[in-house]
Formats: C-alpha cells, sequence, structure tokens
C-alpha cells in the first residue's frame, strides 16, 4: 500500500502496513480492507507524527475525530499515542493520548477544538519499545445544520456537495399515522473534475490515475474500430443512469450528455482505481498534461469545422494533413494509420443511439455530403426530406423546414 494523497509525516516510521508493522508482532491484519498505518520504532523516546491533509472545517458548528486503534506491549513496555491538532500551520496541542494496552482493534472517538478552515491532525507515535501501533479508518465529521428534504417518494439526487467531504443522514418513514424510527448513515462524496460539453453534448476526458464516476445522465465511449466513408464504430463503456457507471484510469473516453441549447458543463466523480481494465481496442488516446499527440500517424480532436451557423462537431484533423499536434490536459484524441485516415472529418453517435452517426463532411473545405440524406440535429437518420418544423442538417449544413 502508499500513503493517501496529502497525508505527511515528520520521520520515517509511520508505514502503510498490515498491523503495526513490525515483522515479529503477533497481531496481522487491518481494521477494514487490507492496510492500515502502523508505527514501529526498536527503541525509546523516538517520534513520528503522521499528519492529515488540511481541512476546511469552518462551516460546522462541531467536529469529531473517530479512528480504529491498538497498542501492542512488549513485556510491559507500551507506546504512546498524541492525537495532536493545528490551525494554519501553528503550534501543535494535544486531543488525545493514550498509553494503554489496547488490542484488538478498538474504536476511538474525539471531539475536535477550535476547528477552522486550514485545520490539521497529527496522530504523533512516541517509542516505548514495545511491539508498535497501528491506526485504521481516520474519519473527520463536520455537523452543520440539517437539510429537510420532504416528501422523497422515490430516488433522491441532491446537488451542491463538496468533493471529498462526508455528509451524514437521516430518514424517517411516514404512512398515514404510522411512523418509522429514525434511521442514520453516512456517505462521502467523490473528487470532482469539470468537464466543458458542446451544446451538442459531446466532450473528451483522460486520468491515468483516477477511475472516472459517471453521474445520472452521462455516457462514456471509447472507439473501436474506423468502419470506413467517414463512419466509426463507438462503444459504450460506462452509463451513468446503469450500475455500470465507472470508467477504469487509463481509459480515453468520448464523454455524452443529452443536446442543449449552449455550452453544458458537467461534473465527473474521480476515484482510487478499482475497476477492471477494459479489454478491447481503443483509438483514442490521451494524456494527463498537455502533450504532443502519439500512438498513430494521423491525429485528430474533437471540435468544430466552421464558425457560425454553419459549424459541424466531429472529429477533425488536428493540424494539417493529420500531423500530430498539442492536446490540452486530461483531454482525448483519436489516432489512426495512414490508411485508415483518408478523410479529414469523421462521425459522432447520436447521444441514445450508439449505431447511428452524424453525417461526416467528406473535404474541409467544402462540406458538401449527399443532399439525399437527411438528419435530425442531434444524428439521427430520416428517411427522405423532413416535412414536419425543425432544424435538419442535409449535405452538411443546417436546414431550417417551415
Amino acid at each position: 500500500g502508499s500513503m493517501p494523497d496529502g497525508w505527511t509525516q515528520t520521520s520515517e516510521y509511520w508505514n502503510v502496513t498490515s498491523g503495526t508493522g513490525y515483522e515479529y508482532d503477533i497481531y496481522k491484519g487491518a481494521a477494514t480492507g487490507s492496510y492500515n498505518a502502523g508505527c514501529y520504532i526498536g527503541d525509546r523516546n523516538i517520534s513520528d507524527m503522521l499528519i492529515t491533509p488540511a481541512m476546511d472545517l469552518s462551516s460546522s458548528t462541531s467536529a469529531t475525530l473517530t479512528f480504529n486503534f491498538w497498542n501492542t506491549n512488549w513485556s510491559g513496555d507500551i507506546n504512546i499515542l498524541n492525537v495532536k491538532y493545528r490551525v494554519n500551520g501553528g503550534d501543535w496541542n494535544l486531543l488525545y493520548t493514550n498509553d494503554q494496552e489496547v488490542s484488538p482493534w478498538t474504536p476511538v472517538e474525539v471531539t475536535l477544538k477550535d476547528i477552522a478552515a486550514n485545520y490539521q491532525i497529527g496522530f504523533e507515535c512516541v517509542s516505548n519499545y514495545s511491539f508498535g501501533m497501528g491506526i485504521d479508518d481516520v474519519v473527520v465529521t463536520g455537523m452543520n445544520e440539517w437539510t429537510t428534504v420532504n416528501d422523497a417518494t422515490g430516488p433522491l439526487t441532491i446537488s451542491g456537495l463538496t468533493p471529498k467531504t462526508s455528509y451524514l443522514w437521516q430518514v424517517q418513514g411516514i404512512l398515514d399515522n404510522d411512523v418509522t424510527e429514525w434511521s442514520t448513515g453516512m456517505f462521502t462524496t467523490l473528487e470532482g473534475a469539470s468537464i466543458t460539453f458542446a451544446k451538442e453534448g459531446y466532450g473528451t476526458y483522460y486520468n491515468s490515475e483516477r477511475d472516472v464516476v459517471l453521474p445520472a445522465g452521462m455516457k462514456a465511449r471509447i472507439v473501436t474500430e474506423n468502419k470506413g466513408e467517414g463512419k466509426l464504430a463507438y462503444e459504450t463503456v460506462a452509463n451513468g443512469d446503469t450500475e455500470e457507471n465507472t470508467v477504469p484510469a487509463g481509459t480515453a473516453v468520448m464523454l455524452q450528455v443529452a443536446p442543449a441549447e449552449t455550452t453544458q458543463t458537467g461534473t465527473i466523480g474521480l476515484a482510487t482505481p478499482e475497476a477492471e481494465a477494459i479489454s478491447q481496442t481503443n483509438l483514442l488516446y490521451g494524456s494527463d498534461e498537455s502533450t504532443m499527440t502519439t500512438g498513430g500517424e494521423k491525429y485528430y480532436k474533437l471540435t468544430y469545422n466552421l464558425e457560425g451557423d454553419d459549424k459541424v462537431i466531429g472529429w477533425y484533423w488536428g493540424a494539417a494533413d493529420g500531423a500530430a499536434f498539442t492536446i490540452g490536459a486530461h483531454k482525448a484524441w483519436l489516432a489512426l494509420s495512414t490508411e485508415q485516415a483518408a478523410r479529414p472529418m469523421l462521425s459522432l453517435p447520436a447521444f441514445d443511439d450508439v449505431t447511428t452517426d452524424i453525417v461526416p463532411t467528406t473535404n474541409c473545405t467544402n462540406h458538401t455530403n449527399s443532399t439525399d440524406d437527411w438528419y435530425t440535429i442531434d444524428g439521427r437518420k430520416l428517411n427522405g426530406k423532413p416535412t414536419t418544423k425543425g432544424i435538419y442538417l442535409n449535405g452538411g449544413r443546417k436546414i431550417v423546414v417551415k
């Protein structure tokens, strides 16, 4: 295991391990999961402090720290755990201390003092030549005013929550004159990233270090092959409306939401990698940093072909003749061989039908297509010229039928 993001230590004795970290300790295993923080120091009066990332508790009326703990003696010698806090990087203040035998894993709850913005907690291990100590399942819970949601008769969506924050919930059922006891629980929101979508509903994303968790109403697709004649084969690898809502880390994807009148933004969740890597061929590539495109011989980016009302979104060469180009961080591009990349523009799927392509243009200069083919604005091919009023695609142009 590895130290969680943002955690630091003052020396080298706290380690991510299983148990206390001492090889001869008879107590093995984390409190939950596979790993915990363990401290073993084969000497006396040496210390190491494990420090949390800074937390903003300024909006909380009160806060508590909970964690699982054990402390193992060796012939009567026992280490000391001091739990301390500081604000704005100032002096450390003592919250809790324990110099007693604690085994097996035992839950500890501590009320935090002087809660504020930029609040940190330190777990100081002070050695006394014992088997060592361990902590696990560290949770800080800030209490705010309750937000009441009445008449929730079905699934409930709550917006405006802070990423990487734990929330308590309470639920009570009422039916006629019968009232249930309150049920209580807790959930933690994910780290988030904001995505900008074209008004047609298309965007791209890539993250090598985090699984991507899609919200309701969002899909993630990969490109599996070039079918020729300007059309690509897409496969949906995650759908926010289903349980299969997670894109594995290291997978470049095209994200889709429903079309809108203007440019849109959406938020995806970023989680510790756990999803199984996809096995399908994916012609999309990405990078965590701004980079020059690689992976093929001709390179495409998701963009528009023209300005104004005649613009059509699609996969277009990002540079002259499909040459490599620089793309922004966490963006995806399409890489093809020279043989595959005969056209400077390739198609996109409609939001709710992966088999239907938005009409491709065959030339970035004149944008001509067959005038016999008519499409809805979101890419559905029609059987002939429409008679219903609306805006349609025909010959690579938007046509208003009155």
